[in-house]
This record gives C-alpha cells, structure tokens and sequence, in this order.
C-alpha cells in the first residue's frame, strides 16, 4: 500500500489530476514546441495514464530519488513491467530531431551514406518508402545509432555527422547526457530487485529516434487488431534488453497491456520506464517484462492520424552476458535455462526484423514456416528455455 510507503513524497500511484500522491510536481511542458506539443494543446489526451476498467495507473517516481529509493519503487511496480520517471535532467529536443528527419528526407545520399558506413544493419529505416511494407510491418521512419555505430560511421564517413548538421549532434547529446545521469541509477536499482548486479561491461545502449509520420486515419486501434490489414504504427510486443526509456513528444498512442486490455499511456514529457524480457529471465519472473504497442493517437479525428515523435533509449547487454535466473527464496525453482545473449538473440532478431520489414524475401518465408507454431519471440523463448509454467494473462 503506497499510501504508507516511505517513499511518499516520490512515489505516486495517480488515481486522477486532481489527486495525485506526489510531492514532486511534473516537470512543465517546453513552452518553446509548436501545437500539439504545448501544454493545452492536445485537449484530446487524457491528463493521466488510466485503465478504463479498474483505474490502475502506473507508478510515478523522481529520476532525482537515491538508488535505494528507485529500489523500492522498481519492486513496487515489478508486476506491472511499468512506470514513469520524473523530474528528468533534460528533455529530447524534438525540433531538433524533426529537423534532422526532414534533413533527411531531403537529402537520400545522406541515407545511403550512413546505411553503408554501418553495413551490418541499416541505421535509417523507412520500410514502406522502401517498397518493404507490409500488414504485419511497422509504419514508420527510424534511426538506429549506438556509441559503437557512431565510431563505425565516424571511421567509415569522419564528415557525416557534420553535414547531417548540428541537429543530430543536440539528439544524440541528449541520450549521452541520460546515459550518464540516468541509467546508472536505473541499472543498480534493478540489480538490487533482480538480486544480481550489472556490470558496466555487459551493458550497451542503443538510441533510437521514431517518426510516426502521418498517415489516413482509422480507428484507434484498428491498426493493431488481429486479423486487420491496416499495418501498425508499432505492433504489439516486449522489448528484449533489461530496459527501455521511452520519451514521448506530446502525441499520445503508447498502450501497454495488463489485466487483459490496453491500457493508453499518457503522453506527457516524462519518461516511460519499461522491464524488458532479460529482466524477466534474471528475475525468474518475479519482474514482469510489459508487451506494449503505439496505435493511432486515440480521439484523433478527420482524414490523418496526426504525426508523432519518440525518443527511445534501449539498454540492452552484451553478446557475452549471461541470462541465469537468479532464485532468492526457498522453494523458488529456476523458471529458465540459463544461456548466453550470443545463443538467444540470433534465435529470435528475425522477428524484430520482420516488424521493421528487413528481412529478406527468403528470411521471410522462413519466418512464416516458424511462426506456424511459433508467431512471437515470447513463445519461442518459451519453447527453448521456459521451465516453469505461463505466469501472466499474455501466457508468458
């Protein structure tokens, strides 16, 4: 019962914008961002995060709490997969990150420059422009950068970033800055509920900039409905690293699932925290790894779904790390075969390739063979590593 938690002045569990347990007031909107991104400005979006059948909110807490205090709030929330950060050190510039998509889209030859600087994966993706869409792959533009791939590209191409422009650079400051001033805490508190710590040289991150470019409008889900042929923002599934920090521009559309229905996520400028299937199999499940998808913004009316930006921080491990489930109870039974990332990732990438429509025309029959019987990377893990029963409504 967080009401009499010891964290109350940094944890909230929100029933309504006019209750909220939280000493600690949300930091404000950016005054200087165009409509929608003003405060007042998206009077379509709920003020809160809210299931519309039991009022569950996520749990709120301070980036600027002490570790020991994150800890608290991490169990607190481990059976939700979910909360929100506030209190952030910096926010995403997102003129900035429009400016660098629209650079761009403008310019190809600075696309093609960077996809073959960074040859082992495509660092700008745009599977429909591409003529690689599908119903089943996601509808939008991406970059994909990480320290080592910007030292790939910098070898390969020492000017491109340069003549991307400034833009790019204030992008990438901002997930360096969080990296530094965020994960740290975030990582040792989520140890310390795991019951194992992470070393510094099995952690890697990934920064990923998402345009939701505008598109007919359908209905709010529709794009995420089985059997609909309308292709999702962002189809429904788990990340796979211990982490990922979302920050949203003000658009809504991030739904999480829990309790058997999607729940929307407000689209605040704080950051959602989300526990990623490697936290789950460290946990032995005692952590909840939350499938969530992004659908059209809900109440969006007319002819187009509104554009939508996202800033999105993967911590993820490397190759070399150990996925063991730690057990820390008597009686408690090892859910997991312990393997190494090296063995798991290759078993299930095609998966995630297939959503980001980059596999090849092979790769996709031999995904469609295997996912007869196994459609997601969840019920792959489970069939090669699960010892333990389904423990949650999704069957994982």
């Amino acid at each position: 019962d967080l009401r009499s938690c010891r964290l109350l002045p940094l944890v909230s569990c929100t029933l309504d914008s006019s209750s909220r347990m939280s000493s600690v007031a949300a930091p404000p909107l950016p005054t200087d961002l165009p409509a929608p991104y003003v405060a007042g400005g998206c009077p379509q979006f709920s003020p809160q995060s809210r299931s519309e059948t039991t009022g569950w909110v996520p749990l709120r807490v301070s980036a600027k709490s002490s570790t020991e205090d994150l800890e608290v709030a991490f169990r607190s929330a481990s059976k939700d997969g979910i909360l929100i950060l506030e209190d952030l050190p910096r926010i995403p510039p997102f003129h900035e990150v429009d400016s660098v998509f629209r650079t761009l889209q403008q310019d190809p030859s600075l696309i093609a420059r960077a996809n073959t600087a960074y040859n082992k994966n495509l660092v700008f993706k745009d599977s429909f422009a591409a003529g690689r869409g599908g119903a089943s792959v996601d509808m939008k533009r991406v970059i994909d950068l990480s320290p080592a791939r910007i030292n790939t590209i910098h070898s390969a191409e020492p000017t491109l970033t340069t003549d991307i422009g400034s833009d790019l650079t204030s992008a990438l400051a901002f997930f360096e800055e969080t990296v530094r001033t965020v994960t740290p805490k975030v990582l040792s508190a989520l140890g310390g509920v795991i019951g194992a710590p992470f070393s510094d040289d099995e952690v890697r991150y990934n920064y990923r900039l998402v345009d939701y470019y505008e598109r007919p409008a359908v209905t709010h889900d529709a794009s995420a409905t089985s059997g609909s042929t309308e292709p999702p923002r962002c189809g429904a599934h788990r990340d796979f690293g211990p982490a990922t920090l979302i920050f949203q521009d003000g658009v809504g559309g991030l739904e999480i699932h829990r309790g058997g229905e999607w729940v929307p996520i407000a689209p605040s400028v704080e950051c959602v925290l989300l526990f990623g299937l490697c936290t789950s199999w460290r946990s032995n499940d005692r952590v909840k790894s939350v499938m969530h998808r992004v659908t059209n913004p809900p109440g969006a009316g007319g002819e187009v779904s509104q554009r939508r930006m996202s800033a999105v921080l993967f911590i993820g491990l490397e190759e070399s790390a150990e996925l063991k489930p730690v057990v820390l109870f008597e009686g408690e039974k090892e859910k997991y075969r312990t393997a190494s990332v090296a063995d798991v990732n290759p078993k299930v990438r095609r998966k995630w390739q297939v959503r980001e429509g980059t596999v090849s025309e092979e790769q996709a029959e031999e995904e469609a063979r295997e996912a007869v019987e196994f459609p997601t990377q969840e019920s792959l893990i489970r069939h090669l590593y699960k010892l333990g029963p389904t423990t949650d409504e999704d069957g994982w």
